[in-house]
């Protein structure tokens, strides 16, 4: 038997799509559209020294912005997400480390005051 590859989070009903959307051409081009102000965002906020910051990502998905900063050469990376599900399915996608936590938590499974920055993107609306 080989890996099973979990390719969508039925629980998470935030997050309609399927790994597969995402991988498509259509799918590739939306996520550089949407993620690559963010990240040129950061790398002017930070300067020189942003592929050394930490950063945590609240509500990752399945990890794509993760994967996207990973790509432009950001090593300090972290995801929260409440889903197990969607954490699954981003370990898949990027090598930061993944926890499980809710931003509306009283209590962070994290030290807030540990990271240079903390996005947060389709998740409170």
């Amino acid at each position: 038997m080989g890996t099973v590859v979990i390719d969508r989070d039925i629980d998470n009903i935030t997050y309609l799509a399927g790994m597969d959307s995402l991988r498509s051409e259509e799918g590739r081009r939306f996520l550089e559209q949407k993620y690559t102000p963010r990240i040129k965002f950061l790398k002017n906020y930070f300067g020189a020294r942003y592929e050394g910051i930490r950063l945590l990502d609240v509500g990752i998905g399945y990890g794509m912005f993760l994967s996207k900063l990973e790509e432009n050469g950001f090593t300090n990376l972290f995801g929260m997400d409440p889903f197990s599900r969607s954490i699954e399915i981003a370990r898949q996608n990027t090598s930061a480390e993944l926890i499980a936590g809710d931003i509306m938590d009283d209590k962070w499974p994290v030290d807030k005051h540990f990271f240079d920055a903390i996005t947060c993107m389709d998740v409170v609306e």
